[in-house]
């Protein structure tokens, strides 16, 4: 075989070429990592400053309204006032558009949560325009606890549900004389919204709806729809007032519908 012969002055030595290429190698390595490692500060700190100008835009009256709609959030829904720790049938349904139910009546009326803590109510009754305005002391997911002129009340927040198909609860009919009255009796689960519809062809024909022995319409009425929180047993009157020079029986039909 042949051989090629490096005099001593020209003889290489490989292992120190290895190292110093090795040397070389790992300083490249380094500045890579370094570059890398800067650029990755850099990056954090761009995304960082980004963010923070982002929160530092956020206006006052933009943090103002996310406050409101939280609130808001927490007022939708049913509410019933606490009365020794006793749910009845007074109370409001806030509902998300702005407009609110009042229970145990057949009124519609429009709410407004203005400023953080106020509550403004405005509804009409007998071709008459109210207010009613309220100031939140405290409030949560459960409980909310509002003041006006004349006091501080308690309310606690209803689990409540409609179908808006609604469900025959019960009926009655029957005939009734001139002058006199029929009562019927009738239950209902918590928190439900009801409509009661008395179908007649003789116009005087009317009824009202008691709890127990208190009045809950205010009004002799053909047809009612409020919203009841209390369970137990209602009754339903029906009355005929007495018409001169008729004494024929009148005919009657009261559906109890839930929703």
């Amino acid at each position: 075989f042949s051989y090629i012969y490096y005099p001593n002055f020209m003889k290489i030595n490989f292992s120190k070429i290895n190292q110093f290429k090795f040397k070389t190698d790992s300083m490249r390595m380094k500045k890579i990592i370094a570059m890398n490692f800067a650029f990755t500060i850099l990056c954090v700190s761009f995304f960082s400053c980004s963010n923070k100008n982002k929160k530092n835009e956020e206006s006052p009256a933009t943090l103002q309204a996310d406050t409101m709609e939280m609130i808001r959030g927490y007022i939708y829904g049913l509410w019933s006032m606490d009365s020794g720790n006793v749910l009845n049938n007074f109370g409001y349904y806030f509902k998300p558009d702005g407009t609110v139910d009042f229970v145990a009546a057949d009124a519609i009326g429009n709410w407004e949560l203005f400023q953080k803590d106020s509550i403004k109510i405005v509804y009409n009754s007998f071709n008459e325009e109210l207010k009613e305005s309220f100031k939140i002391d405290s409030i949560s997911e459960g409980r909310m606890t509002i003041r006006d002129k004349d006091g501080s009340y308690l309310f606690r927040k209803v689990p409540f549900g409609i179908n808006n198909e609604g469900v025959v609860l019960q009926g009655f009919s029957g005939n009734i004389p001139p002058g006199t009255e029929k009562e019927y009796e009738f239950d209902l689960p918590a928190a439900k919204k009801i409509n009661l519809k008395l179908i007649s062809s003789n116009k005087e024909i009317v009824f009202r709806v008691f709890e127990k022995d208190v009045e809950v319409t205010s009004t002799p009425l053909k047809e009612w729809t409020a919203i009841l929180i209390r369970s137990g047993k209602y009754k339903a009157k029906i009355f005929y007032p007495p018409v001169k020079g008729v004494k024929e029986n009148g005919e009657f039909d009261l559906k109890i519908i839930g929703y």
